[in-house]
């Protein structure tokens, strides 16, 4: 991975090995590069700000508001911090495939939306590690995004879907309030 100056020529070598990229959340003059032995928080300038190790086959990475996580080949997911104090839950994400992370993205109210090579999309709550919602798609889930409270899940064979993710931004009283409206 290289930095390149607008007339096309290099600037730094960031790192040899790269598995994945992400923006970073919180520093728009900073990327996370993941290897197959960390991940680092590398500023534009090409100065690396931190390097958190994780070990081999990481497939993507991602800086919530509270939390990095890692994704990885056999599908399973990691919390870490960049604050050396603070504890890290010890909780393992359940139900995730044995596939590989190749999508993932800060969900609403504290929840991780991942995207995996077989198909599946789900939602996990980050404080638990449970399994909130999941879907199949044909093909490997490469995109997600968030507008508003709709998630669009593509995969690289053309299948898409669109989710409303409203219902988590609710309150519990305001939630009973809209299911008692609906039901007869």
């Amino acid at each position: 991975v290289r930095f390149h100056s607008p007339r096309g020529r290099s600037r730094s070598l960031l790192s040899r090995g790269a598995r994945a990229i992400s923006p970073h959340a919180r520093n728009d003059d900073a990327l996370l590069v993941a290897d197959d032995a960390s991940v680092r928080i590398i500023a534009t300038n090409g100065r690396t700000l931190a390097q958190i190790a994780t070990g081999p086959n990481v497939r993507d990475a991602i800086l919530t508001q509270e939390w990095l996580v890692v994704g990885f080949e056999n599908g399973s997911l990691e919390l870490g911090t960049l604050d050396p104090m603070s504890v890290r839950p010890n909780h393992s994400f359940e139900g995730t495939p044995s596939s590989p992370v190749v999508s993932l993205l800060e969900g609403p109210m504290n929840t991780l939306i991942v995207g995996f090579a077989n198909g599946i999309a789900g939602l996990w709550d980050l404080g638990s590690g449970e399994k909130l919602w999941q879907d199949r798609l044909h093909g490997s889930v490469i995109h997600l995004s968030l507008n508003d409270d709709l998630l669009v899940l593509a995969t690289d064979l053309g299948d898409y879907r669109v989710h409303d993710l409203g219902v988590f931004r609710l309150e519990y009283c305001e939630l009973m309030n809209q299911i008692w409206s609906e039901v007869p």
